[in-house]
């Protein structure tokens, strides 16, 4: 079976057109967070500091969110796929 379209998927799953935005900016909060505490990919310090704790947090529950974000589109494109009328040529 062959992927629909975005146009004909969006048409009847609108919302993951958002998620699709949604995706980039934690894809980017997500660098950027790396990109001002680049010791994040590192160990964790007793003493580390009170925002790059806070901003270790933050990446692991961006990650977690993209996550859980892919599986609903996953989920909302393998159930609408069948129901979805035949293209027009």
């Amino acid at each position: 079976m062959t992927r629909p379209t975005a146009r004909r998927l969006l048409h009847f799953a609108p919302e993951l057109a958002v998620l699709h935005v949604l995706d980039a900016a934690l894809r980017m909060a997500h660098a950027a967070l790396h990109a001002e505490h680049p010791t994040l990919a590192g160990f964790v310090s007793p003493d580390e500091p009170p925002a790059l704790a806070r901003a270790r947090r933050l990446a692991h529950d961006l990650v977690v969110l993209r996550r859980r974000a892919g599986r609903y589109r996953a989920e909302v494109t393998d159930a609408i796929e069948p129901s979805l009328p035949p293209e027009d040529d």
